[in-house]
């Protein structure tokens, strides 16, 4: 299929230089200057920080940052913006700028000795929970992060027990999550069709999980949710092809219900529930494959 380039007209602090809206890549710019200053006001930024952000677009957030940060890392996907940016800006000193998709960006990489920063993006709303995940369990892990998301998606993100998912278990394993603001699809340009909301985690520098379990820890999310609405026994048995007694036993161990759902169990949980199953799945590192 052919890709799509949508022409937009400019608009307020846009109008010196054309832009394309390309469809594919999930381009919405903010163009909302009170917004960018609830971001801005919420990273508390001050002259030490460093900044990654994902999603500078047409630098209209990145101005801001690059005026107050000590170095800001724009990670950009599309070539045309991040070429053009440089001039955009006024070449400032403290801007570097990458063409990559942040999906397989080491952000760890980025800091190197430089262990503080903070992450900031208008992420696109098809990679938002990819890049999420890949910047919780960077090695060197933020201090913060802001970032601007779907509204359905934040408040997945902050949900409580009763409307658990893997999203709202793996983000507040590595973070406390809050939604700072609602933002209307005028607050864009083009509009999307949905609401978005700036997200702030507070992240944690030693989070229960350790660096060399985040990826069997993730996998054993994937097995308990993969049937939401089922009780998770059920889940549990088809997912590690255990007799269903054998579970019902390892819950009550927990002191879990066995006739409980997914979404209704608690961090704490989900925590000695994988402590179980770490030790008893020989092969729970590997990249599980959900059918």
């Amino acid at each position: 299929m052919k890709k799509q380039t949508v022409f937009t007209k400019n608009k307020k602090d846009f109008h010196e230089n054309k832009f394309f809206a390309k469809k594919w890549l999930g381009q919405h710019f903010l163009s909302d200057e009170n917004i960018r200053d609830k971001i801005v006001k919420t990273a508390n930024l001050t002259p030490n920080d460093i900044i990654i952000e994902v999603g500078p677009g047409k630098g209209f957030l990145t101005s801001p940052l690059t005026k107050i940060a000590n170095h800001v890392i724009a990670i950009e996907i599309d070539n045309d913006l991040s070429q053009s940016l440089p001039n955009i800006l006024g070449y400032p000193d403290n801007l570097t700028i990458l063409t990559q998709d942040a999906r397989d960006t080491n952000f760890s990489d980025l800091i190197k000795n430089q262990r503080k920063y903070k992450f900031i993006g208008n992420l696109p709303y098809y990679a938002a929970s990819p890049i999420v995940r890949k910047v919780l369990t960077s090695k060197i892990k933020p201090s913060e992060i802001i970032i601007m998301l779907q509204l359905e998606v934040a408040q997945r993100m902050i949900a409580k027990p009763g409307n658990m998912s893997l999203l709202s278990v793996f983000t507040q394993i590595f973070g406390n999550p809050t939604i700072i603001a609602k933002v209307k699809p005028t607050s864009f340009f083009p509009r999307p069709k949905v609401f978005s909301a700036i997200v702030r985690i507070e992240v944690f520098q030693k989070p229960l999980i350790s660096q060399k379990k985040q990826l069997s820890f993730f996998n054993f999310l994937k097995i308990g949710f993969n049937t939401p609405r089922k009780q998770l026994h059920n889940a549990l048995s088809n997912g590690f092809n255990s007799p269903s007694n054998d579970i019902k036993s390892i819950l009550n161990r927990c002191g879990i219900d066995y006739t409980e759902r997914p979404a209704s169990l608690n961090l704490e949980n989900w925590y000695s529930l994988y402590k179980i199953f770490d030790s008893q799945i020989p092969d729970m590192g590997k990249d599980i494959e959900i059918s």
